[in-house]
């Protein structure tokens, strides 16, 4: 190779190494603001977990109605199932190694990993919330013979419309975590290869 193909050669390298540094500097600032999605989305859940509580309790504690203290006693058991399991997948997804970009990538893989975890469990809990008050509903149905017709449509048109809604949720949340985790991979790729790391 003579000494202008390699100055070409190098200048092609320089050039494609500029470019990945470039890119991992906004994959790294893309990677942080994931980070702070990820603290706020578990705030975020815990927060509504606490308010669901609260008011499931205050709404039992007025009306000592035996639907509605057994609707509120399920809500904790759910609640608390929910809690717990978002605890324990979310273990070891908080701190950094280290401060290189593969650590930064590393602990963004975990996160996407127990989110990705965390919306198969909540599948599961949709479908056992909805089959508790799919025969909750009959009950408070049999409860209030007069008016049973219109306690059905509203109570099975309400819970259609959560089911649907939080079906839809988690369907966009693992879309998004998935094709995020494919672009982590992607990025881990890169910097396992010689010029990544160098």
């Amino acid at each position: 190779m003579s000494a202008e193909q390699r100055d070409i050669e190098l200048d092609r390298w320089s050039v494609d190494w500029q470019s990945a540094e470039a890119d991992t500097t906004v994959s790294i600032d893309s990677i942080r603001r994931g980070f702070r999605r990820y603290t706020l989305s578990a705030l975020g859940s815990w927060l509504v977990g606490l308010t669901m509580l609260l008011g499931t309790s205050v709404m039992a504690w007025r009306e000592r109605e035996p639907t509605l203290v057994a609707a509120a006693v399920a809500v904790w058991f759910f609640v608390a199932i929910a809690v717990a399991f978002d605890l324990h997948y979310r273990r070891g997804t908080w701190r950094l190694a280290g401060e290189s970009t593969q650590d930064y990538v590393e602990l963004a893989r975990r996160q996407l990993i127990a989110r990705l975890r965390g919306i198969r469990f909540g599948w599961g809990l949709l479908g056992a919330e909805a089959l508790f008050f799919a025969f909750w509903i009959p009950w408070v149905a049999s409860r209030e013979p007069a008016s049973s017709g219109q306690v059905y449509l509203e109570s099975f048109g309400l819970l259609a419309i959560l089911v649907t809604a939080f079906a839809v949720g988690l369907t966009v949340m693992r879309r998004r975590a998935q094709g995020e985790l494919e672009r982590l991979e992607q990025a881990r790729q890169t910097l396992a290869s010689p010029v990544g790391s160098a």
